[in-house]
Formats: C-alpha cells, sequence, structure tokens
C-alpha cells in the first residue's frame, strides 16, 4: 500500500509541474499578445498624428493656391479697368479733335491744305503713328547701358564711337597675348596607358607641358604608343624596366611639349596649302594696307617657305579678316535677294 502511495505522490507531483508550465506558457502568450496590441496602437495613434499633419500641410497650401488665385484675378480686373479707361480717354480724344476739326477747320477733308497749324484728324493718325514707329526703332537700335549706346553697327563707348569688327579684332588679340602669356602643366599618374581612349589624348592636347608617369611602355611599344598621342606636342619616351620575364614593365614615363600655336598649325598644311590660303586672303582682303611700302613686296614676303612666329601672327590675322569678308559678302547677298523678292 505505501508503494501504492508513493508512486501516487510522485505523480500528483509531476501533474502539478505540468501544471504549473502551462500556465507560465498562458502567462508567456498573455505577455506578447498584450505587448502587440500596445504596439498596434502606438502605431495607430502614430499615424493619426501624421494624418493630422498632413491634413494641416494641405489645408495651407489650399489656402495659399486660393490667395495667390485671389491676387491675380485682381490684378486681372484691375489691368481691365486700367486698360478701359485708357480706352474712353482716347476715345474722348478722338471725338473732341474731331469735333474741333469739324468747326476749326474750313479744309478738314482728306488733308488740310488751308491751314498750316490744324491738322485734320486723318493727319493727326498718321503724325502718330509715324511718331511711335520711330519710338519702336530707336528702342530697338539704341540701348543705352552705363555710357555704352548701341546703334547701327557701332558702338559708343565713353564718348568715342568704334566699328563692332574693330572691337572684335581689339578682343581677338587680346585673347591671343593672354593664351601666349598662360603656360597649361600636368603631372599624371597614368598607371598604364594602353587603356587610354580618345577623349585622354584630346585633354592633354589642350596643355603645354605633359609629364605622363608609370606608363609602362616598353621600346618595342613605343612607336604605336607616339601615333596615338597628340600631334601638337613633341613627345620624349624614357621606357618602363621589366625585373622579371613575365607580367608587365615596370615604370616609365612620357614628356611632351607643345609646338608653337600658329606655326604648328601652318606646318601640318604644307607649303602648297599656304600658297592656295595666301591667294584667297589676297582675293578678299582689301583692308591689308602699309603705308610707305609695296603690297605686293609684302605679299612675296608671306609667300616664301620660311615660317616665324611673325609671319604666322600676319597669317592668322588674315585668315580672320578673309572670314569676315566671305561672311559680309553673304550677308549683302542676302539682302539683295530679300529686296528683289520684294520687288
Amino acid at each position: 500500500m505505501e508503494r501504492r502511495g508513493g508512486r501516487g505522490e510522485a505523480e500528483d507531483r509531476i501533474w502539478e509541474e505540468v501544471k504549473l508550465m502551462r500556465d507560465e506558457e498562458k502567462k508567456t502568450l498573455i505577455e506578447n499578445i498584450e505587448k502587440m496590441r500596445e504596439e498596434r496602437k502606438a502605431f495607430i495613434e502614430n499615424m493619426k498624428v501624421k494624418e493630422r499633419f498632413w491634413e494641416e500641410r494641405i489645408r495651407g497650401i489650399e489656402e495659399k493656391i486660393i490667395e495667390r488665385e485671389n491676387k491675380v484675378k485682381e490684378w486681372i480686373e484691375n489691368a481691365e479697368k486700367r486698360l478701359g479707361e485708357r480706352r474712353e480717354e482716347y476715345n474722348k480724344e478722338i471725338k473732341d479733335m474731331k469735333e474741333y476739326n469739324r468747326t476749326g477747320s474750313a479744309c478738314s477733308g482728306r488733308w488740310s491744305e488751308g491751314s498750316l497749324d490744324r491738322l485734320s484728324g486723318r493727319e493727326v493718325g498718321v503724325v502718330r503713328k509715324l511718331v511711335v514707329e520711330r519710338e519702336k526703332e530707336e528702342r530697338k537700335c539704341n540701348i543705352v547701358i552705363r555710357d555704352i549706346k548701341i546703334g547701327y553697327g557701332r558702338v559708343k563707348i565713353k564718348g568715342v564711337w568704334k566699328a563692332w569688327a574693330e572691337i572684335e579684332r581689339e578682343e581677338e588679340e587680346k585673347r591671343e597675348q593672354e593664351r601666349e602669356k598662360k603656360y597649361f602643366i600636368i603631372f599624371w599618374n597614368t598607371t598604364g596607358i594602353n587603356n587610354k581612349d580618345k577623349e585622354f589624348s584630346k585633354y592633354i592636347g589642350k596643355l603645354n607641358f605633359v609629364n605622363l608617369c608609370e606608363t609602362w611602355v616598353e621600346e618595342k611599344e613605343w612607336k604605336q604608343i607616339e601615333g596615338r598621342l597628340p600631334s601638337s606636342h613633341k613627345w620624349e619616351c624614357a621606357y618602363a624596366r621589366r625585373e622579371k620575364k613575365r607580367g608587365r614593365a615596370i615604370g616609365g614615363f612620357i614628356v611632351g611639349i607643345k609646338k608653337m600655336g600658329r606655326r604648328n598649325e601652318f606646318d601640318i598644311r604644307g607649303i602648297d596649302c599656304i600658297e592656295h590660303y595666301v591667294k584667297e586672303c589676297q582675293r578678299v582682303c582689301s583692308w591689308f594696307k602699309v603705308p610707305g611700302k609695296d603690297k605686293e613686296e609684302i605679299w612675296k614676303k608671306l609667300w616664301s617657305e620660311e615660317l616665324d612666329l611673325e609671319k604666322c601672327k600676319v597669317l592668322g590675322k588674315l585668315d580672320r579678316e578673309r572670314k569676315k569678308e566671305i561672311k559680309k559678302k553673304k550677308t549683302e547677298e542676302k539682302i539683295t535677294r530679300e529686296i528683289s523678292d520684294m520687288e
């Protein structure tokens, strides 16, 4: 009997432990449910706050839109009102002038020839139209900006009139002098030059002095690489060294110095091209005059095969003037065609 009783107590203890475990699980489950409810409640409250915020913001935007619409309507009404008042004043002036012409001018027909100090209504309209057109033309052709007056192909700066062509020539000469004074230099660790594209070559072509380091160029590759570099520079290469048979070479650098700008341009063209070019300039450039010297003698100097900096500058100026003359000739031909079409 005692053994049975002992076995019954053990079973009761186990059942109590199982019951306690179930109560703890229930408690944990209830806590989790309460936590989820609180989180959901907080989320809903947060969404309500955001909703109220956006409602207030939208209401403010709508109020601003309505306010601006009212301002625009008010402005339109005022403009229409002013326009109506001006129209009434204009009609009243016309009416008064017609009455004056009927009573005061005996020759108030098509044109008033009987009185020099009185005009008919038609004459007043014509004069007014001419005055308005003249003011428009003056506003179009004469612009005053801080003591600078522009009009009809000329400009007045500080009391001195200059032609547009003269000003453009002076500006271009200044830019040319500034370009000659400035030098652009770059030192670039390229980490290999074989993988560079046309944009790289185009960029370094704008610089006066170029030093490219870590090119990894060997002697057998140099001719191919040199052909891809800009022809406007004189290039020298220090070849990369190879420590092992396998892998790439190490080091190496390339130095490029830009040739003289205009001289290089004419060196590329060649002498035959220069002769043809001088002929074109000689045909159109009537402005080329040297006091006290024979013009033919000057042209012969330009025909010579030797090129120096001064000669290249003169050839460059001739090229600019040649282009201007050609442009001017095209403009004159266009105006002539327009006039013939009008006829």
